[in-house]
């Protein structure tokens, strides 16, 4: 474990530090509810990431590797529901547009409702076919047998699990963070609904990338 450690850390960092799917909705959480919505998705968005581990650390991951038909339907089923996050904030900053006199938390609690967050940071990221390949490809590749056979790389498997959850979601709150400020510069409604339609635009390109 300690000599592939060094490159399994280089690597998860840079794969994290790049901005995809699961960054969009936490920013675009942020900007319509604030840090503590952009948390809530990045705990979202951990649990997913768990939940692929478990489910490539029990095989079942495997079985859609090798079924076209499952990763396709797995790629759509991802892209749908970006561009359903995109859709809907969309939808938001133009009722947000049209109604020039309604209060910004209004429009916020319309646009992201408590659960929301949370839930859409942990669908993100189950239907996220790039998790899944790291759970199922480049993991495996840093264990001691280069192959997941849990019996005998389980505790390496689970360290780098938690490493991997760790700094994503680590990172997603540095986003949720800074972004909490720019959102608070923006106070205007005005700003709101521009940052909600980007934030929408952002969602549906992803979209369209994921299905290419």
């Amino acid at each position: 474990m300690l000599a592939t450690f060094p490159a399994f850390l280089a690597f998860t960092a840079l794969l994290v530090l790049t901005p995809g799917s699961t960054t969009a909705v936490v920013v675009s959480h942020t900007l319509a509810g604030g840090r503590a919505a952009g948390i809530r998705a990045a705990l979202g968005a951990a649990l997913g990431n768990l939940t692929q581990s478990l489910v490539a650390g029990a095989g079942v991951g495997a079985l859609l590797v090798g079924a076209p038909v499952a990763r396709r339907s797995v790629q759509v089923a991802g892209a749908g529901y970006l561009a359903y996050l995109g859709l809907r904030h969309l939808v938001a900053a133009w009722r947000g547009w049209r109604a020039h006199g309604v209060a910004a938390g209004t429009f916020e609690a319309a646009l992201q409702p408590d659960t929301g967050a949370l839930r859409d940071g942990l669908l993100t990221n189950l239907l996220n076919p790039a998790i899944t390949t790291f759970y199922l490809v480049a993991v495996p590749t840093f264990l001691p047998t280069r192959t997941l056979r849990l019996g005998q790389d389980a505790p390496t498997y689970v360290f780098y699990t938690a490493i991997h959850v760790g700094l994503a979601l680590l990172c997603h709150c540095g986003w949720a963070s800074g972004l909490a400020r720019l959102r608070s510069a923006w106070s205007g409604m005005t700003a709101r609904v521009v940052l909600s339609g980007l934030s929408g635009l952002a969602l549906l390109l992803l979209a369209v990338r994921i299905l290419r």
